[in-house]
């Protein structure tokens, strides 16, 4: 039977958390940056010397950029990570930057879908921790979970997913490969 009809279904969301605290911090980067530098050589910033005024000033239209590339995203994609496509493959949706630069979309499809737990960074990361899912067809190779357990996401995901073919598994719970004899 074909499922070619069917919506796609949303598995996996960013918290609206981690959202707000990007646009704030890149807009609050921007701002500073801005009133800080002012507009070197038309309007006066709060920086007196002016070869540090234009370097402030960049790192304000490098905040300013990733604001609105964050906020195009959200549009674009409404926090969605993963979703389920009609087709059948589990898509992560491509963000603007992705689209324009023309990267292949990442994306996994089969019956049996392998959940790896990635290195934690070492550095502090609130979407901590990550895993990478990877299928008989496709790879993705990272989700972050912003804090949920891994079973809970494996969980998460097979009862959105009832009923549709598809089944996630723990790196850990799949078995070794047999040895031929």
């Amino acid at each position: 039977m074909s499922v070619s009809f069917r919506d796609d279904v949303v598995l996996w969301r960013e918290p609206q958390r981690s959202v707000t605290r990007r646009i704030l911090v890149r807009g609050s980067v921007a701002v500073v940056s801005f009133v800080l530098s002012g507009v070197p050589g038309i309007i006066p910033g709060l920086v007196p010397w002016a070869a540090v005024a234009w370097i402030v000033w960049a790192i304000g239209i490098v905040a300013a950029a990733q604001l609105g590339a964050t906020l195009l995203n959200l549009a674009r994609n409404d926090r969605v990570l993963l979703v389920w496509r009609g087709s059948g493959a589990i898509e992560w949706p491509q963000t603007f930057q992705e689209a324009v630069l023309r990267r292949s979309p990442e994306f996994v499809s089969g019956r049996i879908v392998e959940v790896r737990t990635l290195e934690p960074s070492p550095v502090f990361r609130a979407s901590e921790p990550r895993v990478a899912l990877t299928a008989e067809h496709g790879r993705i190779r990272s989700v972050p979970l912003h804090g949920t357990a891994v079973a809970d996401f494996v969980d998460e995901l097979n009862l959105a997913l009832m009923g549709l073919g598809v089944r996630f598994i723990r790196s850990e719970d799949v078995p070794p490969p047999s040895r031929p004899q």
